[in-house]
């Protein structure tokens, strides 16, 4: 076990808990209406600010269990504001705790919508920032298709083949990251209860101790798959991150201990497209920093300097 990864893991999380974490600049309440798994209507929420002289739109995109509200994405929000970027901290489907709905790692439909709203459409230049599960989101969506609305984009920590990384956070060493990973999940589920029909109940819900039980129990049924490996297979960014056509940049920590290199390595592609950096010591969304400069940074820079620019 190295406590370099660990400290690494748990050091921004502290900070936040302690009230010293970054602070993302003042914004505004942001929603989009999207279709939900049954067709009904659904609303997406965000923070959204956009400074006078910004030359391009960041959409940052949480990770499991999180929300716009999580502490790499205030950081991100900083950095953000620092490059001269526009910025759309975006909560996943009902990562608000609204209970309007809740996500899935695949869910690349909302993602796509958000890309084309008002807010972010009147951007020439738009970025991706994705952070653990919601970076895998956005291989999964650049993997799908060319999208030619998308200049760049960034993903930190993602796990690249669900089934992997969901039996690595089952075991017991990670108990302590399952159950704050689990206690977001399950505040979502029960948000969404309190308006709809589910798979389980809430009490159910709460008595879900793994990622591979609540994948099997809640998101499986509800999204209309046979099982968590049904959900799994069909929704890896492993499955597609070779077809990215969008220049991007993946960062990773070289000693996460939530989503380790070696469950990562096997999967990345020789893609032109794709820049991988590791950072040393890195833990996961938590990074040591090269001077002042943040691991958004060092992968902005990347793409600015045309990582990917010919394939």
């Amino acid at each position: 076990m190295n406590l370099k990864g660990h400290y690494w893991t748990l050091r921004p999380r502290i900070r936040e808990m302690m009230g010293c974490g970054p602070k993302a600049p003042e914004a505004s309440a942001w929603t989009h209406q999207v279709k939900a798994t049954d067709g009904r209507s659904c609303t997406l929420s965000g923070a959204l600010r956009e400074p006078d002289e910004a030359w391009g739109m960041a959409v940052l995109v949480h990770g499991l269990g999180g929300s716009l509200e999580s502490g790499y994405m205030q950081a991100g929000a900083v950095t953000m504001e620092r490059l001269g970027l526009a910025c759309l901290r975006l909560n996943l489907r009902g990562a608000d705790l609204s209970g309007d709905g809740f996500y899935h790692a695949g869910l690349t439909s909302d993602l796509e919508a958000v890309i084309d709203s008002p807010a972010v459409r009147r951007h020439k230049q738009v970025y991706l920032l994705g952070y653990s599960l919601g970076g895998h989101l956005v291989l999964r969506y650049l993997g799908e298709d060319s999208r030619p609305r998308v200049s760049g984009a960034i993903s930190v920590c993602a796990p690249l083949e669900l089934s992997v990384a969901a039996r690595h956070l089952d075991t017991p060493r990670l108990m302590v990251y399952r159950r704050h990973v689990m206690s977001g999940l399950q505040a979502m589920y029960a948000a969404y209860r309190r308006r709809h029909e589910g798979p389980v109940t809430v009490e159910q819900a709460r008595r879900i101790k793994t990622i591979e039980e609540w994948d099997e129990q809640v998101v499986a049924p509800h999204h209309g798959f046979e099982s968590a490996q049904d959900y799994w297979r069909r929704n890896s960014a492993a499955n597609l991150i070779g077809d990215i056509r969008t220049p991007c940049v993946g960062i990773w920590g070289a000693l996460d201990p939530m989503i380790p290199a070696h469950l990562v390595r096997p999967y990345i592609p020789r893609n032109p497209r794709l820049s991988t950096e590791w950072i040393r010591d890195g833990g996961h969304v938590g990074f040591p920093t090269a001077g002042s400069v943040s691991a958004e940074e060092l992968g902005m820079q990347a793409l600015l300097k045309g990582v990917g620019a010919t394939a």
